[in-house]
């Protein structure tokens, strides 16, 4: 299988038959990776003719270690030219995702050498490696159980090794994709551990989220402002990462009820106070969109409790006044429009269109319970009148 696989990459047939062609490849690879990969595909050929000869088992463990590692530099070659084709097709106004059939069979070439070498049964001297690429094509292909026995037995055998870390974050990941989060706590605690530079922010933002998901709120909290520490040392790399830690405690200060202790901590660390009820507005409209209005609800009342002068605070003060009057509590919606006086800033901006639409519901109500009023002789319905024209003039 393997010998015929490598023969297919030196002919040129798999190269046809994938999805993206050969000339595609060739326009979006540089010549000095063509060089490089008609060089590797050449050392996979000598290596299967090698080893289809008789020899020491240990030398046979060391040819199939280096084809293994020979496919997963194959692998993410493959894996970044499909991604450079799929986007000048795009370019060109095709649709569709990524296809992977160029790269994904050298995923499964690195896992048949790894498991040739476990079968051998030598004392291999990298045999944490082996479990480890066995681990990373698995998790590739999807088969999250191979690559958990063999990330586990990574960490059990060689818990010393430098690729311990990663295989414990890779756990970690797989169980909190499995919503095992307390599982997750262990695993990606113990890479966080063995972790520095640019990833180990990355370890603590999950194991942040695992935290919430358990309730623990303090740690959570604790986590995610220690990520939010490393990644401000991190530079413009992992910006992105960090806004979205910045919304995310935003969204764990609110659950834990430490609204005070938010307000000081984004006026320091981001230097906006704004932020928070902006990152608030963000996570009441999810709310929103998961169905669930009472927590929307729950969320929108903080921000009028904490900014209350912050557009942000009108625009949801909008949003509350209209689901007020969708469900009658005409009374409530008064009592929240008596409170501000932005209504009357019309305006073209966001804030001022929301105004706008706001006034003409105010004034909607109050002609239809006058209306009300005077077909059916309804007096509560003159009082709230009276009340929305007020509040409309």
């Amino acid at each position: 299988m393997i010998v015929f696989l490598v023969a297919l990459l030196l002919n040129g047939t798999l190269a046809s038959a994938a999805p993206y062609s050969e000339s595609e490849i060739a326009a979006v690879i540089k010549s000095d990776e063509a060089h490089v990969r008609s060089i590797r595909a050449q050392e996979m050929h000598q290596l299967q003719l090698t080893l289809s000869r008789r020899m020491p088992q240990n030398r046979r463990a060391d040819l199939y270690f280096r084809l293994a590692e020979l496919y997963l530099e194959a692998y993410r070659e493959e894996f970044l030219l499909e991604g450079r084709a799929h986007e000048k097709r795009v370019a060109q106004g095709a649709k569709g995702t990524i296809d992977r059939s160029r790269s994904k069979p050298y995923l499964k070439l690195g896992v048949q050498a790894c498991e040739q070498i476990i079968k051998i049964g030598l004392s291999f001297p990298k045999m944490d490696q082996v479990y480890y690429f066995l681990g990373v094509n698995s998790n590739e292909l999807g088969d999250k159980k191979r690559a958990g026995r063999a990330f586990t037995l990574l960490v059990k055998k060689f818990p010393q090794s430098i690729f311990a870390g990663e295989a414990f974050r890779e756990l970690g990941e797989n169980a909190f994709a499995e919503k095992n989060y307390r599982d997750a706590q262990n695993y990606l605690g113990q890479a966080a551990r063995r972790t520095q530079g640019n990833n180990l922010p990355r370890i603590l933002h999950r194991l942040a989220w695992s935290y919430y998901r358990t309730k623990q709120y303090d740690r959570a909290l604790a986590t995610m402002k220690d990520t939010i520490a490393h990644l401000a040392k991190g530079g413009d790399q992992l910006v992105s990462l960090k806004e979205e830690a910045l919304r995310d405690i935003a969204v764990f200060f609110t659950e834990a009820g430490r609204v005070n202790e938010a307000l000081a901590y984004f006026e320091q660390v981001a230097g906006d106070m704004d932020f928070y009820a902006k990152a608030l507005e963000r996570l009441g409209k999810q709310y929103e969109r998961s169905k669930d209005p009472k927590r929307a609800g729950q969320v929108y009342e903080t921000i009028l409790k904490t900014r209350p002068e912050d557009e942000a605070a009108f625009r949801v003060l909008a949003k509350l006044i209209e689901t007020d009057i969708k469900r009658g509590k005409l009374g409530d919606a008064a009592n929240r429009l008596k409170g501000t006086t932005r209504i009357e800033k019309v305006g073209e901006d966001e804030t001022g269109i929301i105004a706008a639409n706001l006034r003409a519901l105010v004034r909607r109500t109050a002609t239809e319970s006058h209306e009300k009023y005077r077909k059916k002789g309804d007096r509560p319905a003159l009082q709230v009148a009276e009340v929305f024209y007020r509040i409309y003039l």
